[in-house]
Formats: C-alpha cells, sequence, structure tokens
C-alpha cells in the first residue's frame, strides 16, 4: 500500500514539473503578442490622418544619449532604438536612461556581424544576448531587430521569429557627419509612414534629426515608435517579416 502511495506521489509531481514548463513556454511564445496587445491602445492618441514618421537610431548607446533624449522630450517625440550588445555593455548608464525613456527599444545583435553568415546558434546568440542584458537593466525583452547591415536570410528570419525592422529612408549619416546635411536630407525625402534610419553615435546626427523634427512638426508630422506606425491602420505585426515602412505593400515575406 504504502509503495502504492509512493508511486502516486511521483507522478503526481512529475506531472506537476511537465506542467510548470509547459506555461513557461508559453509565457515565452507570447512575449510579443502580449506587447502588440497593449500598444494597441496606444495608437489610438493619434488621428486617423496624422503623417507619421518613425525615426530609428542603430548602434547606441553613445556618447551623446543625454542630448538627443533630452531633445526628444523637449519636441514630444519618439523614436526606435536599435541597441549594441557591446554598447550596452560600454554605456550602461545611458542604455537604462534610454530604457526609462518611453521610447520603443529594438535589438541589434551583440557584437555587430552579419547574421547571413553564421549558424543559427550565433544567430540567437547574438540576439538573446543583448535581450538579456536590456532586461538586467529594467526593460523587457526586446520584441523586434534590426540585423547589421539590413543583412537577412530564410535562416536569419527563422532563428529569430521576431519582426525584422528595415528602412525606407537612409540618410548615410555616418558619411556626411553633418548636422544640415541630415536635417535636409530627412525634410527632403522623409514622408508619411517612412522609417528613416540614424546612427547614435554621431553628435551630427543627432543635431540633424532635431532640427529636421522642428521643421516637419510645423507641417504636421508626426514622430512615433516603429511600433505605433505599423500599428496605426488596425494591421497586425508578424514575426518572420520584414518592414521597412507602412505604406502599401512593402513587406517581405521569406
Amino acid at each position: 500500500m504504502r509503495k502504492d502511495i509512493k508511486f502516486l506521489v511521483i507522478i503526481v509531481v512529475v506531472i506537476l514539473c511537465f506542467s510548470l514548463l509547459e506555461v513557461n513556454y508559453s509565457i515565452d511564445e507570447t512575449v510579443f503578442d502580449n506587447k502588440v496587445e497593449q500598444l494597441d491602445t496606444q495608437t489610438d492618441k493619434y488621428d486617423e490622418d496624422a503623417k507619421m514618421i518613425a525615426i530609428t537610431f542603430d548602434d547606441g548607446p553613445g556618447k551623446y544619449t543625454s542630448k538627443l533624449l533630452e531633445g526628444l522630450e523637449e519636441r514630444n517625440a519618439k523614436v526606435t532604438f536599435f541597441l549594441l550588445g557591446e554598447k550596452i555593455a560600454k554605456y550602461p548608464k545611458n542604455a537604462k536612461m534610454i530604457i526609462e525613456s518611453g521610447h520603443l527599444i529594438g535589438n541589434h545583435t551583440y557584437s555587430h556581424i552579419d547574421l547571413t553568415n553564421y549558424s543559427t546558434q550565433r544567430i540567437q546568440e547574438e540576439f538573446n544576448k543583448t535581450s538579456d542584458i536590456i532586461m538586467d537593466l529594467g526593460g523587457t525583452a526586446t520584441a523586434f531587430c534590426r540585423p547589421p547591415y539590413g543583412a537577412y536570410s530564410k535562416k536569419v528570419l527563422d532563428a529569430l521569429d521576431v519582426p525584422i525592422i528595415l528602412w525606407s529612408v537612409d540618410t548615410q549619416d555616418w558619411k556626411c557627419k553633418n548636422a544640415k546635411q541630415v536635417a535636409k536630407y530627412i525634410k527632403n525625402n522623409a514622408n508619411d509612414g517612412d522609417i528613416v534610419l540614424l546612427h547614435e553615435l554621431y553628435e551630427t546626427s543627432i543635431e540633424g534629426v532635431l532640427m529636421a523634427i522642428d521643421d516637419m512638426q510645423k507641417d504636421g508630422y508626426v514622430f512615433v515608435t516603429v511600433e505605433e506606425l505599423l500599428l496605426r491602420n488596425g494591421e497586425s505585426i508578424e514575426s518572420k517579416t520584414v518592414y521597412k515602412s507602412n505604406k502599401l505593400n512593402d513587406k517581405d515575406f521569406n
């Protein structure tokens, strides 16, 4: 009889353990879906006809993070930061400032490698290591990725299983390093629905984008996160999908 009771107790414990594992797995699988559901209500603060642009910054945090965040707050503009793990390790205080600022945070891998040249395991390590560091600093798991150099393949999409965010306007700020030229390029080329690429490393990029925001807000433009831009028409955001803007028909399914 005692043997039977012990056997039943063991069976119950085993079942409970498997149940807990299943719950944890389900939570991990729905992180992205939950974030999207939470944001659905936030997009209501903008008019349906609002002209929206999503400014994005790669390769941060950096030396000028504080200046950028202060300028954005003064202008009530939201952006998306695709943070690099090795830069978070170098500037943890600046990374924490971004996390606490309310802007959207995406993942730009840990060491800025071309993911298409690496194994599935290495791809996932690059993404997860950066996501873990962000969570250690008080952030949430990153639900979006911008692969370095904009390079991706089916293997990369399958390995990451998150939306990939590219861009429709490349300022090439790393090349010109001139604030007025950066501002002029954004004003001349960015329109409703565009995702604009900049780099947080250069002070000229920060000065230029703030100048552009000042002028374009006067023309009725609203500066939002990538998430807000993609959700504004009631559309869903899908994993393993590449987004370059929220214009008509610009999603790549691979």
